[in-house]
């Protein structure tokens, strides 16, 4: 599928996009906790993919991998810029319930605890999604490292200090 996409096959985009839109929104929606600014950012990073696959730039990891980047990095690119201009961040309580499947509503009690130790934590914001991304949405230490362009150790180092940081906070 990625020889298609770098000729821009429209079958191969329609593909990309069915197989991994969905897996982008859910992670932007963890991060963002804003429903709009997910679909808005998760529409964007295909978007951006499809102007630098036009340009020319090939895709050097994976699919997956060359997605979740673009999408991290419109994330942390849209909170500087609000930052900067001295816009507040809003939590969009209705985009939790979103995360929490209906036959799993238990987790959501699980789901506001977690969100509540990770901000006593005071967790890098590379710790907090490598948190979310692993102990939430299950993926890999190896899939996050392929996403990030690291080793599997630098990653397992990463959710170790975090590990570390949220035990520190819950002795508190």
């Amino acid at each position: 599928m990625t020889a298609d996409l770098l000729t821009l096959d429209e079958a191969a985009l329609v593909e990309a996009w069915d197989m991994y839109h969905f897996k982008i929104y859910r992670y932007l929606l963890h991060m963002s906790c804003d429903q709009w600014l997910a679909e808005d950012l998760a529409s964007q990073t295909f978007l951006k993919a499809i102007e630098a696959i036009a340009k020319g730039h090939t895709i050097d990891s994976s699919l997956s991998g060359y997605l979740f980047r673009i999408a991290r990095n419109l994330y942390y690119d849209h909170y500087r810029h609000a930052l900067k201009a001295g816009l507040t961040v809003e939590y969009d309580a209705q985009a939790e319930w979103l995360l929490v499947p209906d036959d799993e509503l238990e987790r959501a009690e699980t789901g506001e605890e977690m969100r509540r130790l990770l901000g006593r934590a005071h967790l890098t914001a590379t710790q907090y999604e490598a948190v979310i991304r692993y102990w939430i949405q299950g993926y890999t230490a190896a899939e996050l490292a392929e996403w990030w362009d690291t080793s599997e150790g630098a990653v397992k180092s990463l959710l170790h200090r975090a590990k570390m940081r949220m035990q520190r906070a819950t002795a508190r």
